[in-house]
């Protein structure tokens, strides 16, 4: 290689790494945090479950992230739509469970928390903890539920 040619390569290449590609633009100026990295994986999950809307594995993660954002509606039909897409699955019932109690629809609350029972789910601990049951356990109906399965 010349050195005139090497020279010239240099400054290409030097050029090339400050070029602000396509698939870049999403992201220019936008400052990162927790904050935004949430909404920017929102985003991104968003768009892969609006190109394949059985991906259930993206679904979940959605959901959740609807759910600590405080949008307890899209994170309550994501709930749903897992719960058609798995209904065996005792994890979906009990974040969907979760889901209606955030919302304030304790009878659908109750009824997706027993439905995750019968499936197998036995993390009653975390029943008791979780914030997003909050409203249901206030009901006097959640104590009766949970006698069924653990002495309360």
């Amino acid at each position: 290689m010349w050195g005139w040619e090497r020279g010239r390569r240099s400054k290409m290449i030097s050029n090339w790494w400050q070029k602000r590609w396509s698939w870049q633009e999403p992201l220019a100026g936008r400052a990162f945090s927790l904050g935004s990295q949430r909404e920017f994986e929102t985003d991104f999950f968003e768009a892969i479950a609006r190109r394949q809307a059985d991906y259930w594995e993206v679904l979940a993660l959605l959901g959740n992230h609807y759910t600590a954002a405080k949008r307890y509606k899209d994170g309550l039909a994501v709930d749903e739509r897992l719960a058609s897409l798995r209904p065996t699955d005792a994890i979906v019932y009990y974040n969907l469970a979760c889901s209606y109690s955030l919302v304030g629809r304790l009878d659908f609350s109750l009824a997706a928390l027993e439905k995750a029972l019968a499936l197998g789910y036995r993390d009653f601990a975390h029943i008791m903890r979780d914030r997003d049951l909050d409203a249901l356990r206030k009901d006097d109906r959640f104590r009766s539920l949970l006698s069924k399965y653990v002495k309360v």
